[in-house]
């Protein structure tokens, strides 16, 4: 950019188009009209593809005993689910068609991402449910093109504020659930009183809404009216994930904060302040893992949990048990539990409850495609902790600290839940658009990175 650059004056058939590069990143996303197209989906992703009042009867006593198992699934709604699936993949397609070719060279620099949903639908080939494995990986791909989609299209200021936008939405259209449908927006099952919001159980509330916070902690707002309306979005969020109750929501947030507030203080460093400094966090990450693991008992009561983490041990073992007796390709991606005469049967009987999750995002890629696609995904994160490690360098972006805070809550989070490969799920798009703007931010120009940080400053 020089000084005499002169920015074309912008005509509505231009919010149509793509810009060019030096000046896309000048549009707000909210005069962009695709920005209201691309929130249906995006809304639709963010409480994984089921609204709370669409499915009131998981908010009840059996429910909770039983999960989606254990409620009856009319033909009607399952016919519902299956349209509005198809609606908000649609919507991405359409979104993503000007962009076909541009994508496909973009998914030729990132084959590990592009692998995970092509070896899903492989999985259909011995999966104990074929059909679902097969809809479930097509499913996947599209969800991963449409990740591909979001960095190529917009700017990284505009990710930051059109997944902003998302938030507040999801978050406003939380407390109104809450406040004004309680039957729907108010947990009725084994936490009376907690807030789900539009979202079918409490924990997923939290665990959403954390990862749709950290774009406005990453990124400052310009103006004084962008700053408090940024400042009125973090303390909305916060007080949804307050009101959750869920334990693993309020101490992954926590973490999160302290894990961003250590990112922001690193970019005044240089690579040679950053090595040292990198070995006093490590040997204090470790002081308290070892704490942890001398002192259970104590953790585990400041974080409310019980001795076997609400019987998620006795799942466990009952998973990798389950791991063992088919390890190398599981039993078919997203095949497990949906399957109530499969596998699945040996962890109920094992619990002595019928059991919806894994409890953990690694055990159930584990269960589903076995150890080699447990090692695809891990081969993902080693390759965004390289391309963290070239991008992190003295005052690197925002959207750097953003990537590099999504990659640690994917981590983080699915120790205990679910995000890892879940098919029209936010969280896991958000990763792979933070491995995406990692893997840009690696090999980008200096001079460009440089000019780019300039006009981000400038505005």
């Amino acid at each position: 950019m020089t000084a005499g650059t002169q920015w074309p004056r912008r005509t509505p058939s231009d919010l149509y188009l793509e810009l060019p590069a030096e000046v896309r990143f000048e549009v707000p996303v909210t005069r962009l009209v695709v920005t209201y197209v691309l929130l249906v989906p995006l809304v639709l992703f963010a409480v994984h593809g089921g609204f709370s009042f669409e499915h009131s009867a998981w908010n009840s006593d059996l429910g909770a005993f039983g999960g989606k198992m254990a409620v009856v699934t009319t033909d009607a709604e399952a016919m519902r689910d299956r349209v509005q699936t198809a609606v908000g993949l649609t919507f991405c397609l359409v979104a993503m068609c000007a962009y076909a070719r541009r994508l496909l060279c973009f998914a030729q620099t990132m084959p590990l991402m592009l692998l995970l949903p092509i070896y899903a639908m492989s999985s259909a080939l011995w999966s104990q449910g074929p059909g679902t494995s097969l809809r479930s990986g097509i499913s996947l791909l599209v969800t991963t093109l449409f990740a591909f989609y979001l960095g190529e299209r917009f700017s990284e200021r505009q990710q930051m504020e059109l997944l902003t936008m998302v938030g507040a939405c999801v978050a406003v259209a939380n407390v109104i659930a809450a406040l004004v449908w309680p039957q729907f927006g108010i947990d009725h099952q084994l936490h009376e009183g907690a807030w789900q919001g539009l979202f079918t159980q409490k924990n997923g509330c939290a665990e959403a809404t954390l990862f749709l916070l950290t774009p406005a902690l990453a990124f400052a707002a310009i103006g004084r009216h962008g700053q408090v309306l940024r400042a009125l979005y973090i303390v909305l969020c916060l007080l949804v994930i307050l009101m959750t109750q869920s334990r693993t929501g309020w101490a992954i947030t926590i973490i999160y904060f302290g894990f961003a507030g250590t990112l922001h203080l690193l970019r005044s460093f240089g690579r040679k302040d950053l090595l040292p400094l990198a070995a006093f966090v490590f040997v204090s990450v470790a002081a308290v893992v070892v704490a942890v693991l001398a002192y259970p008992m104590l953790f585990l009561s400041l974080i409310g949990r019980s001795g076997s983490f609400s019987g998620r041990a006795q799942i466990w073992e009952a998973i990798v048990a389950s791991v063992l007796r088919r390890p190398l390709g599981g039993y078919g991606f997203d095949a497990f539990w949906s399957m109530l005469n499969g596998e699945a049967t040996r962890v109920f009987s094992a619990t002595g409850w019928v059991v919806t999750s894994a409890h953990s995002g690694f055990l159930n890629v584990a269960l589903e495609l076995g150890l080699v696609g447990l090692a695809l995904v891990a081969l993902t994160l080693v390759q965004a902790c390289r391309y963290a490690s070239a991008a992190f360098t003295p005052g690197h972006s925002g959207h750097v600290d953003w990537c590099i805070g999504i990659v640690f809550l994917t981590i983080v989070y699915n120790l205990d839940e679910r995000t890892l490969m879940a098919p029209q799920y936010l969280p896991w798009i958000l990763y792979i658009l933070a491995c995406a703007g990692l893997r840009k931010a690696a090999y980008r120009e200096p001079d460009t990175a440089m000019e780019l940080r300039a006009v981000e400053d400038m505005s």
